[in-house]
C-alpha cells in the first residue's frame, strides 16, 4: 500500500465487495451528470458505474481540482513508513486538516500541498459543479473522486447549508 496522490495509477482489475455495493446501489439512479478528477483511477471507476447504470449515455466531465492531495516527495511512498514518521498518527489521521498539514510539515522539500491550498482547490471545484448544475437544471449528479477530497467536502460543507443544490444525496 503506497500513497497515491497525483500518481496516475490505474484501478486494480478485481472488484472489491465495496465496489460491488457501489455498483448495485447506483445502477438505478438516473444521473444527469458525472464528474471525476482527471486521474485514471477516478475515470475508470466512473466508467464502471456508468456502464452498470440505467443511463449509459453519460459523458464524464473531468475536473483537475478534484484530484487527491499532492504529496510531493511522499508520492508512491509506503503508507506504513509514513505513519511511522508521524507522531500520534492515529489521533491526527482522524482530522483531515491535521493529517494533511502534518504530512506537509514533515516533507523534506516543502512540495506537499497543505490543507488550506488543498481545501480551497476542492471547494472551488465543488462550487463550479454546483453552478453548472444549477445553470443546466441538473439534479442527480455523480462525483467520483478520492478519499481526502471526499473527507474535505464533508468537513467543509457538513455544517453549511448548500441551498443551491436540488438533491443532496451522497452514496
Amino acid at each position: 500500500n503506497k500513497i497515491e496522490g497525483w500518481s496516475n495509477s490505474p484501478l486494480i482489475n478485481n472488484l472489491s465487495k465495496e465496489d460491488e455495493v457501489v455498483l448495485e446501489n447506483t445502477k438505478l439512479i438516473n444521473f444527469d451528470a458525472v464528474f471525476t478528477s482527471d486521474m485514471l483511477r477516478s475515470i475508470e471507476t466512473a466508467e464502471k458505474i456508468i456502464n452498470n447504470n440505467v443511463n449509459h449515455s453519460l459523458t464524464i466531465q473531468e475536473k483537475e481540482n478534484l484530484r487527491e492531495n499532492y504529496y510531493g516527495d511522499f508520492e508512491s511512498y509506503p503508507i506504513t513508513e509514513l505513519e511511522n514518521k508521524i507522531q500520534d498518527f492515529d489521533l491526527i489521521s482522524k482530522d483531515i486538516a491535521s493529517y494533511i498539514n502534518k504530512i506537509s510539515e514533515i516533507s523534506d522539500n516543502n512540495q506537499v500541498e497543505n490543507y488550506h491550498r488543498f481545501s480551497n482547490r476542492v471547494k472551488k471545484s465543488i462550487f463550479e459543479i454546483i453552478n453548472y448544475c444549477n445553470k443546466n437544471d441538473l439534479a442527480n449528479i455523480l462525483i467520483v473522486t478520492h478519499e481526502n477530497v471526499i473527507s474535505t467536502i464533508l468537513k467543509e460543507f457538513l455544517n453549511e447549508k448548500v441551498s443551491s443544490l436540488k438533491n443532496e444525496n451522497i452514496i
